[in-house]
């Protein structure tokens, strides 16, 4: 039954529509779950083009990039990714100082590599 400007809903006749609405909701929702969010051990298929798995961090290896950060990097944009100060200001030869390296710091920018 439409609702009509100024008149009521009877709650108590429409909630087995809505319940009824809500189950149908529900069971689509289970049959589609694997499609959503993929079935485990299953690639991830986006337009024909299989999607790499996610890749693990490795304690070694993010201890290196620390260290070759720290080498190569933390000089000019910090030893905590803050960047130089007043990096959004051109120096005086128009080039701009090193900004931080985390991609909250830059919106709509990635983090940058050294």
């Amino acid at each position: 039954m439409a609702a009509r400007p100024g008149v009521a809903i009877d709650v108590k006749r429409a909630w087995p529509v809505m319940a009824l609405i809500l189950g149908a909701l529900l069971v689509a929702a289970l049959a589609l779950w694997p499609r959503i969010i993929g079935t485990p051990g299953r690639p991830v298929v986006i337009g024909g083009t299989a999607v790499p798995p996610v890749p693990t961090l490795d304690a070694d290896a993010v201890a290196q990039g620390q260290s070759l950060y720290a080498q190569h990097c933390a000089i000019c944009h910090g030893a905590h990714l803050e960047g130089a100060p007043n990096w959004k200001e051109p120096l005086p030869d128009g080039a701009f100082p090193p900004p931080p390296t985390t991609a909250p710091a830059i919106p709509g920018i990635t983090p940058m590599a050294c």
